[in-house]
């Protein structure tokens, strides 16, 4: 007499299946509700760690946009090149730059990026933005 082989019934595999789609959408609330993510889906610097910008800085920025800083010892000149090798799916469409800062302006359909860059105390800051098209390009 010949053993029936037992598998997964389609009951089990749709329990599966909607277990995996909860666990999913819990996570994207968390990153949402959190602040997770970066602007624009935007890249974090290698070894960046999070920097709570003072407001006075924070006022400078478009309004209406959305903003994380993080920072780095890292040279300006050395997040600036690594950003422009890293935002893949973007258009580069402007730059400007000095030993102090960097700033690099990326466009996809009605959307911009913005990545800042500035030495102060020792430290990099970066600043990532992003927004309608319209806002951070004026």
């Amino acid at each position: 007499m010949r053993m029936k082989e037992k598998g997964l019934g389609t009951g089990a595999i749709i329990g599966i299946v909607v277990a995996v789609i909860a666990v999913v959408v819990v996570a994207v609330v968390a990153v949402v509700l959190l602040g997770g993510g970066t602007p624009g889906g935007m890249s974090v610097y290698p070894g960046a760690t999070g920097y709570d910008l003072p407001s006075e800085i924070q006022a400078q920025l478009p309004a209406g946009c959305s903003i994380k800083a993080y920072t780095t010892s890292d040279t300006v000149s050395d997040v600036m090149t690594w950003y422009k090798g890293h935002m893949s799916g973007w258009t580069f469409d402007n730059t400007h730059s000095s030993e102090a800062y960097g700033l690099l302006i990326y466009t996809k359909g009605n959307d911009a990026a913005g990545i800042y860059a500035y030495g102060a105390a020792g430290m990099t800051i970066i600043i990532l933005y992003a927004g309608p098209t319209d806002t951070i390009l004026g």
